[in-house]
């Protein structure tokens, strides 16, 4: 069976779709949601407005106060966190492939006919 594997480019970020999907809809104040989660207001409206990432903690007592698992929640911001670093670190990618390609000083220059390495994905699918 072939490894299924997919991308996001933009994934959301986890606190907005708190606010949308479990805040907005039960007409809390963040304040309400706070007191619920037994969080400080300005740490869970800085979660909610995507200026902080979600902390497992956090993942946990939502969980337990909203019933969203927090898998999903911690999976949200894992698929957040990598969409953000391919678009910081793009630069990156092309700088060092290239230097993938050269050879290394004082050593033979590899043959054009061997292949570069290919990289295994680990697909959610398996697990």
């Amino acid at each position: 069976m072939p490894i299924m594997s997919y991308r996001l480019q933009n994934p959301g970020h986890p606190g907005g779709y708190v606010l949308r999907n479990v805040i907005e809809p039960r007409d809390l104040t963040v304040m309400d949601a706070a007191s619920l989660l037994d969080v400080p207001r300005q740490a869970l409206f800085d979660f909610l407005n995507e200026k902080v990432p979600l902390t497992a903690e956090l993942a946990f007592r939502i969980e337990t106060v909203f019933g969203i698992e927090m898998e999903t929640l911690m999976d949200m911001q894992t698929q957040f966190d990598i969409a953000e670093a391919r678009k910081q670190f793009q630069p990156l990618r092309t700088e060092l492939a290239a230097k993938a390609r050269a050879p290394m000083p004082g050593s033979a220059q590899q043959p054009a006919d061997i292949p570069m390495r290919t990289v295994v994905r680990r697909s959610s699918a398996l697990a």
